[in-house]
Order: structure tokens, then C-alpha cells, then sequence
């Protein structure tokens, strides 16, 4: 079993697995640029959100500060 697939289950894990370490980093990188971004530019947002989560649906506004620790956990 993964760390992810433990982490996910609730079990105890170990948060420094490679795999769980660059979900981290790429979750940070991505909502670096949402929060910074300008409020106006609500098609760049909504394309940062689609990376982060791989999905967004319609009608989703989300208020900066956003903060998230994986971004995108479930297959």
C-alpha cells in the first residue's frame, strides 16, 4: 500500500514519500499564483483551480486566500 493510498484511508502515513512531497510543492506553486492573482482575471483563476483539483465545475468562485495542502488527492 502507498503512502497516499494509507493517507487517504485515514491510516498513519509517512508525509515525506516522494510521491506525497511533490503533490505538496505543486499544490504551493499553483495557489501561489492563484492568490496572487487579480480578482478581474477570473479566467486565469479558474484555470489554475482545473490544474489544482483536475476538475472544477460550473459556477465555482473561490475567495483568495485559498489554501490547500495536496490540491488534486483522489484518481
Amino acid at each position: 500500500m502507498t503512502e497516499k493510498e494509507k493517507m487517504l484511508k485515514g491510516m498513519n502515513y509517512d508525509s515525506r514519500d516522494p510521491e506525497l512531497i511533490k503533490m505538496y510543492h505543486r499544490a504551493r506553486r499553483l495557489l501561489k499564483r492563484y492568490n496572487n492573482l487579480n480578482s478581474e482575471l477570473a479566467e486565469e483563476r479558474d484555470l489554475l483551480l482545473a490544474e489544482l483539483f483536475e476538475f472544477k465545475g460550473k459556477g465555482v468562485w473561490v475567495e483568495p486566500p485559498f489554501i490547500a495542502t495536496m490540491g488534486k488527492i483522489f484518481p
